[in-house]
């Protein structure tokens, strides 16, 4: 079976949108990770009310501040107080 050029196409604009999906995930994910290390490291428990504060963002950009902040910080309340203002 002879494949068209249009199907070729699509196929790589596919793999090419999966790759990038992939990867924003990957980022999302390590970011997440590193902030909850960080406050665990620092404060010993981290609440879950933080953990699910820290899940619902997806801008890798916003995350990479909040791993600022949460490097930063000097209490859990702290850092709850610049992610707020950080996610509005």
């Amino acid at each position: 079976m002879i494949q068209s050029v249009a199907y070729e196409i699509i196929k790589e604009e596919g793999l090419r949108e999966g790759i990038k999906e992939g990867l924003q995930q990957g980022l999302q994910r390590g970011f997440r990770d590193s902030i909850l290390q960080v406050l665990e490291e620092k404060f010993s428990i981290v609440p879950s009310r933080v953990i699910r504060a820290i899940g619902q963002v997806e801008e890798p950009e916003v995350l990479k501040v909040m791993l600022r902040a949460a490097l930063k910080s000097s209490s859990l309340e702290e850092f709850e107080e610049k992610i707020k203002a950080i996610s509005g």
